[in-house]
């Protein structure tokens, strides 16, 4: 029965969405913009539980339709103007498209545990996916923070040591991280303080995403991807829609399962005809660009 209905589920987002909205049921009847705000975190909530890709593709297509369109009807809630997305303008082709939310970005960092410097080590271990980490140490002078060690998971994340902050960035989630102390003095001089960014109660906007700037002429059963330059664009996702040639594409939607993985993805044209893009990505840094977006015959 469980099953049954989380099929049903997943079958039924695309019955209820329109090309510019979604609506309470298959009758035209729109939703209110708080409505869509409690399908957005439902589903973040979903994606938390489940791990489920399918959640969090929704989200970005909901996130988009949602830009600009604040709670007009719950002013009473914490953030009735907070926006789930930043919309990127910009051609990706020749421009390079930015997120720059580093003074807000602190806000959304969150204290893991405070720890003495008792032992040789010090680990910390993740549940929720996480790319940006601030480390600080009070007490101590930045040469001595510079004794300290870092050790994470994924052997590519950039350690950088900023006077007394030791900040480490990721392109894919650390799970696992290790604060070493290579010699007592250090261990009994101060307190440590590790941060990691979350999105949950951040003012910084789950997503980015854009509109790729015209349809482009595909053939139906040929392979395409795209090729970029960038950085930070954690979970980049394509989504695109289509329509046979000499048809409108301003009826269609996009769907979750048209979609596929920014970096090394590709997808086969089902028909030949205009397709229309849109990248969508998660901010977890507080910086992140593109640039050079270019569509590819495979």
């Amino acid at each position: 029965m469980r099953d049954s209905c989380y099929d049903s589920m997943m079958q039924s987002f695309s019955y209820y969405d329109t090309p510019f909205w979604t609506r309470y049921s298959r009758f035209n009847v729109p939703i209110a913009n708080s409505y869509l705000r409690y399908q957005l975190t439902e589903l973040d909530h979903l994606y938390t539980y489940f791990h489920d890709e399918r959640f969090r593709k929704q989200m970005k297509i909901w996130a988009r339709l949602a830009v600009g369109k604040p709670d007009k009807d719950t002013p009473f809630l914490i953030r009735p103007n907070y926006q789930h997305a930043i919309k990127l303008a910009g051609n990706p082709l020749t421009d390079t498209m930015r997120v720059n939310c580093t003074d807000s970005f602190s806000i959304g960092l969150k204290i893991v545990q405070p720890a003495i410097f008792r032992k040789q080590s010090i680990e910390y271990n993740f549940m929720d996916e996480h790319y940006y980490f601030e480390i600080s140490a009070k007490g101590i002078t930045p040469s001595e923070l510079q004794r300290i060690r870092i050790k994470c998971t994924n052997e590519q994340a950039e350690i950088q040591y900023r006077d007394t902050l030791i900040i480490v960035q990721s392109q894919h989630p650390v799970t696992r991280l290790t604060v070493e102390f290579p010699d007592r003095s250090l261990r009994r001089k101060s307190v440590l303080t590790m941060k990691t960014y979350s999105h949950k109660g951040s003012p910084v906007s789950q997503f980015a995403f854009f509109d790729c700037a015209k349809p482009e002429k595909v053939t139906q059963g040929k392979s395409y991807s795209f090729s970029y330059s960038g950085s930070n664009l954690t979970n980049a996702i394509v989504f695109y829609r289509c329509t046979p040639t000499g048809t409108s594409l301003t009826s269609e939607k996009f769907r979750f399962e048209n979609s596929f993985p920014l970096n090394n993805g590709n997808f086969i044209a089902p028909v030949t005809g205009q397709f229309e893009f849109f990248i969508s990505y998660d901010i977890t840094h507080p910086m992140s660009w593109l640039t050079g977006l270019k569509l590819n015959s495979l």
